[in-house]
């Protein structure tokens, strides 16, 4: 982990946007330079509080099969200058997350605000595809879903 920086792992980020949207997110990873951060389906116009993060859903999908399941989260990296400095985000609370070794997908992101256009373009389609694999479990593997933070916390 780099010095300085102002979020860990675990960290649960209520990040508002125009017209007060707030987004939850939390960060999945720390280098030098970057936060890896993984959306979560909470998307509000109040206030998010630290239970909501503890039942969210957050970008990503499962690996392996029924029997041994393994479950990748999906991550957007932005400079750590960049976030640390944001005024719009809001620390909440922690939750101890289990080593994530692997994930489904990674993507750079340029601006801050680029998180509300991504999570714009993946909610629809990481809702539907949850509720096809929840009645196809099969269907759940490798696709762009939204997994249980239960799954990924210690």
């Amino acid at each position: 982990m780099g010095k300085d920086k102002k979020y860990k792992i675990g960290d649960c980020l209520e990040c508002s946007f125009l017209k007060n949207r707030k987004l939850g997110v939390i960060v999945t990873n720390v280098y030098h330079n970057y936060y890896d951060l993984t959306l979560t389906s909470l998307d509000s116009f109040a206030d998010l509080k630290f239970p909501e993060f503890q039942d969210s859903m957050v970008f990503g999908t499962r690996s392996g099969s029924i029997e041994e399941t393994e479950f990748i989260v999906n991550v957007r990296m932005l400079k750590s200058n960049v976030l640390d400095k944001i005024s719009a985000v809001k620390l909440i609370g922690n939750i101890k997350l289990n080593n994530i070794s692997d994930i489904d997908g990674y993507g750079y992101l340029k601006s801050f605000e680029e998180l509300e256009s991504y999570f714009d373009e993946e909610i629809a389609t990481r809702v539907q595809k949850t509720k096809n694999a929840e009645k196809f479990p099969e269907l759940g593997f490798m696709s762009s879903n939204l997994i249980s933070i239960k799954e990924l916390s210690l």
